[in-house]
């Protein structure tokens, strides 16, 4: 079961004609991806211990989503890349 609006604002970005396989793979990574990142965060604020090589965990799913993105779309794509650039920016600050 997909979450409804989430998938239906992944599928306005997909092209019409995107591989059902790269849309659901992608679709997945996203909301993995997240879903590791916000966990991560809010571990980092509620103990205060420095995450590492932890937010690796998060940019693998953000890795194979851009991926996916490349083939259902140009803005799916970009997000992907957007995404992945966003995980780097936090490891560093929780890192720092």
């Amino acid at each position: 079961m997909r979450p409804g609006y989430l998938w239906q604002l992944w599928d306005d970005w997909c092209d019409p004609d995107a591989p059902v396989l790269a849309k659901r793979a992608g679709f997945v990574s996203l909301v993995l991806s997240w879903t590791i990142l916000v966990g991560l965060l809010v571990y980092h604020l509620a103990t205060g211990e420095k995450i590492g090589i932890q937010v690796v965990l998060a940019l693998i799913p953000f890795l194979v989503m851009a991926g996916c993105c490349w083939h259902v779309g140009r803005k799916a794509w970009a997000t992907g890349y957007i995404g992945m650039t966003v995980i780097v920016a936090v490891g560093l600050w929780l890192k720092g």
